[in-house]
């Protein structure tokens, strides 16, 4: 490897810790100082109103789901695996691009982040309140830009992405997979 790719990929990690921190410490800071407060940051569109979300993910408390402690934490590390695979992937593959690191970096930062509330939270402290809709936190902040950089590439047909065939994609990750991973039929 060489000192480029070596410093490319420590701004990569440097992105997203940085990601990473900004949630982690904002949370902190609103555990320890903020709440007990609730107010308007956008006129009657956002405010600030915190809320502990013990129920780990935004689609347990949903659909009011008992999914336990235990399957929420392998999901996401099965997750963050996977996505970090898919990283490693596409940047071997098809070449290293600003726009994949768009994607990647809010997306495996977001992962991450969600995989420490659990950890470290019990939960998720979500204190952004989209009136009439939900409360939300910079995790899933990070993570729709991921989901819109994503739907802008399929829009915009990013490097001929409409022409994707998931059969050839498959049989390349995998080989892919045998090949990182040294593993032998």
């Amino acid at each position: 490897m060489g000192k480029t790719t070596r410093r490319k990929k420590r701004i990569t990690l440097l992105f997203i810790l940085i990601l990473i921190m900004a949630d982690q410490g904002i949370k902190l800071y609103i555990q320890y100082s903020c709440m007990d407060k609730q107010f308007d940051l956008l006129g009657n569109f956002i405010a600030f109103s915190p809320y502990r979300n013990t129920k780990y993910s935004w689609f347990n408390s949903l659909i009011n789901a008992d999914i336990g402690f235990a399957s929420h934490v392998i999901f996401n590390v099965g997750m963050v695996i996977l996505i970090l695979i898919l990283f490693d992937f596409i940047n071997t593959r098809y070449r290293e691009s600003r726009f994949v690191k768009v994607i990647f970096i809010p997306l495996i930062a977001g992962s991450l982040c969600s995989l420490i509330d659990k950890l470290v939270w019990n939960g998720s402290l979500d204190y952004i309140w989209l009136k009439g809709f939900f409360i939300f936190d910079l995790k899933d902040v990070y993570i729709s830009i991921a989901e819109v950089g994503t739907l802008l590439c399929l829009i915009i047909n990013y490097k001929g992405l409409r022409k994707f065939d998931e059969r050839v994609f498959a049989k390349e990750l995998m080989i892919h997979i045998k090949n990182r991973f040294r593993i032998k039929k």
